[in-house]
């Protein structure tokens, strides 16, 4: 193989091992919260109590925060999710909501408190839309 081959081969390889990778980073951001909705990569999980939990109307809720700023998190939530999610953002309160409506209307609500980035995401409960 003459060295243009091998450096055009090279470049082709560590291509697609980019884009492997970045996909499997996406996925592992899904699997994380168990909603199907990424889950910001600075975050950190806050625990639901077994009564919020009950009183979720149908929802699967999961809560992160980040200490990042709201602007980076709402960007970083506007570029990954899917084009179609609807959002609005009230930027002097520094909240933002995008949803997906879907089979299981998704939603990913942020908002700033004591400091941090407060990520809320939620889901129908598969057992409340009747699937």
């Amino acid at each position: 193989m003459n060295r243009l081959a091998r450096a055009v081969a090279t470049a082709l390889v560590v291509t697609m091992m980019t884009a492997l990778l970045t996909s499997c980073a996406k996925h592992a951001q899904v699997d994380r919260s168990g909603l199907g909705l990424p889950v910001y990569p600075h975050a950190t999980e806050v625990g639901i109590s077994p009564a919020l939990r009950a009183k979720s109307a149908g929802q699967t809720l999961a809560i992160y925060t980040t200490w990042d700023s709201f602007d980076a998190v709402r960007g970083w939530y506007a570029q990954t999710l899917p084009p179609e999610t609807q959002s609005a953002v009230n930027q002097k309160r520094h909240e933002a909501t995008f949803a997906l409506f879907d089979d299981r209307s998704r939603t990913v609500h942020l908002e700033v408190s004591g400091g941090q980035v407060v990520i809320y995401l939620s889901a129908a409960a598969p057992d409340a839309s009747g699937r």
